[in-house]
């Protein structure tokens, strides 16, 4: 994977103009300036770490561009990485998981469900699937999957307070008070201190019927 830090995009090797004398230099089809080599371990890494790898005396390029092009594109470098990950190996379900999750960043919910669908085709439904599609399910406001799978979570982990807080706020949003209210106090029961769970009853006062 090779970035045009000028152009700030990524360019496909096939159409990146070789070096004449130096085949493992590549220049950007568009603006003619050498690109910057990126394999698919490195795009996972932070700017930092990317820095310490990068050597000035090979690449002409400043420093400043490559952190700057990390801090505005981080998600979106790291979703290249996982593609490049999966298409080396299909059943590569942790990279599978990861993409899911930084679709999901970007509200792309179609995309994180295929990701996350193709990953439980490989692994089936694990305690990190399942919560997977919990959480997107939840953010796209499809509350009725949503609760089925935080259910799921919960038949095996009672004490999952995130996926119970998810089922409560799915159950709110169904219009069904009196389950979400209590669900929130289940919350309390395991963790008496939780301040969320606290706010929530609060709040659940006015919606349930005396």
């Amino acid at each position: 994977m090779v970035i045009c830090l000028r152009c700030k995009i990524v360019i496909n090797k096939k159409i990146a103009i070789p070096h004449p004398h130096s085949p493992d230099k590549l220049f950007c089809p568009h603006c003619k300036r050498l690109l910057f080599d990126l394999g698919h371990e490195e795009a996972l890494l932070s700017p930092a770490e990317q820095i310490e790898r990068y050597d000035l005396a090979q690449h002409p390029h400043n420093k400043k561009d490559v952190v700057n092009y990390y801090e505005e594109h981080d998600t979106d470098v790291k979703i290249l990485g996982c593609l490049d990950a999966v298409q080396s190996k299909a059943d590569d379900v942790e990279a599978r998981i990861t993409l899911s999750r930084l679709y999901l960043i970007k509200k792309q919910y179609n995309l994180a469900l295929e990701e996350a669908y193709t990953a439980i085709s490989y692994a089936g439904e694990t305690k990190e699937t399942v919560g997977l599609l919990s959480d997107i399910f939840a953010a796209s406001e499809d509350y009725n999957s949503a609760s089925k799978y935080c259910i799921k979570i919960l038949q095996k982990n009672p004490n999952d307070i995130g996926s119970r807080y998810n089922l409560a706020i799915a159950l709110f949003y169904l219009g069904n008070y009196s389950s979400a209210a209590n669900q929130f106090k289940k919350i309390l029961q395991i963790d008496p201190t939780n301040k969320d769970a606290k706010n929530a009853i609060k709040e659940m006062k006015k919606y349930l019927i005396k």
